[in-house]
């Protein structure tokens, strides 16, 4: 049973009892996990999540979620175009992480590989899947949603879907061994050349040192992976 807070940022109770409750948790997740536990503790046969997004992504300093209730821990606001660890936005979402992972081991991924703001638009994620799914893994996620292109006419959604998939069965398989066999069964003759359309994407966006983020327009980087030797 999910009981969350509302979608955006600081949609929270601002009254007093609740401020100073914020003020002690030093979270705004610590609200929220105080009353997940009376529901818990009340209906202890059933299972309760609870949301840590946005405002309530990082973890309370003093409560502690009782085994019934799971955390869906959201990765929002981080950034693609490098693994978790290696940039700012990705190192706040794992501080987020390592605390929950310390306090709670019913947590739940709510990861995102998906441009909502231009479904068709090349969003070359793919060198991160691996070592982010190995980090969900080894900080004690035993549930993971990824929110990717589903869509007709997504950017290799159904690559996305297959590797995404065999990564969270066995987060150590070879990661290019898994693009390359699909591309190989999907594409048939043109698989190379579409590996080689997909390594271009990718290092030019790191060569770029542009940002990959879900809410991304095309013109960010037209001057990087969409260059226009990239995109001749």
């Amino acid at each position: 049973i999910s009981v969350s807070q509302n979608d955006g940022n600081f949609t929270n109770c601002h009254c007093e009892e609740c401020s100073k409750i914020d003020e002690y948790e030093g979270s705004l997740s610590g609200n929220y996990v105080r009353f997940l536990n009376k529901l818990a503790e009340r209906f202890p046969d059933k299972q309760f999540s609870t949301l840590a997004y946005l405002f309530t992504m990082h973890p309370p300093k003093h409560v502690k979620p009782l085994p019934n209730v799971n955390i869906m821990l959201c990765d929002i606001d981080t950034k693609r175009e490098v693994p978790l660890t290696d940039n700012a936005s990705g190192r706040d979402f794992m501080k987020a992480l390592e605390g929950w992972s310390k306090i709670s081991n019913n947590i739940f991924i709510w990861d995102y590989g998906i441009n909502f703001d231009n479904m068709v638009a090349p969003f070359p994620n793919f060198p991160i899947l691996q070592k982010n799914i190995q980090l969900f893994k080894e900080h004690n996620a035993t549930m993971h949603f990824s929110q990717i292109g589903g869509s007709k006419g997504g950017d290799f959604s159904e690559m996305r879907a297959y590797m995404v998939s065999k990564l969270m069965w066995n987060p150590y398989l070879n990661a290019d061994s898994l693009m390359r066999s699909f591309m190989d069964g999907y594409y048939g003759a043109a698989s190379p050349y579409i590996y080689q359309y997909e390594k271009l994407l990718e290092g030019g966006l790191l060569a770029s040192d542009k940002e990959l983020w879900i809410y991304d327009s095309p013109v960010t980087h037209k001057d990087g992976m969409l260059n226009a030797k990239c995109r001749k």
